[in-house]
């Protein structure tokens, strides 16, 4: 019975960023700290309207980071567009919508339309805003630092459940393989919350 689950968490874990479900990081100083962003991972949060919810991770320069925004794919969740919004060290555009100590801001391409995908992992299908005509959205680090990645939900909007994948390589550990089933059933609840 374990070699089959563990198979299944195998060939499923080739395809798609690995799940975890992230909660209370609604402010910088409470930020899920993203310690690889080239890992294939996708953080599952809910938003409040209004609420923005963060992340941070160590960058070099140059160094491309991927993101991905998706949104459970339900008719109730197809009007829910999260922004997203890069902040730290060498970026341009003004912070001061996010109350940051960030120097500057850079927002996440997003596409114009929603985009239905399927996602191996929590095998659901999702809304997806990246770039039009890409899978997922890119932006180059200036310098090195800290980064913020912030995601929030507008004012007027309702709120609902999100994932923010990062990265695109697909590492996965014993400990990955071994908890995989209840990532799965985590995942599976917070996508129809």
């Amino acid at each position: 019975m374990w070699v089959c689950a563990l198979i299944a968490a195998l060939a499923v874990a080739t395809s798609s960023h690995y799940p975890l479900v992230v909660d209370e990081i609604d402010s910088p100083e409470r930020a899920e700290f993203i310690e690889d962003v080239d890992r294939a991972r996708a953080y599952l949060g809910r938003l409040e309207p209004g609420q923005v919810d963060f992340f941070r991770f160590e960058g070099v320069a140059d160094q491309r980071v991927t993101f991905e925004i998706l949104v459970p794919k339900r008719e109730e969740l197809r009007a829910l567009r999260p922004d997203v919004v890069l902040a730290g060290p060498g970026l341009t555009d003004d912070c001061d919508d996010l109350s940051t100590e960030a120097e500057g801001c850079e927002r996440v391409v997003t596409s114009a339309a929603p985009a239905s995908i399927y996602e191996g992992f929590t095998q659901s299908y999702y809304w997806s805003y990246a770039e039009p005509g890409r899978s997922n959205s890119t932006a180059a680090l200036p310098v090195d630092g800290s980064y913020l990645v912030a995601v929030r939900a507008d004012d007027d909007e309702a709120g609902g459940p999100y994932a923010l994948g990062f990265g695109t390589e697909e590492r996965f550990g014993v400990s990955e393989v071994l908890g995989f089933p209840l990532q799965w059933v985590s995942a599976r609840l917070w996508y129809f919350s």
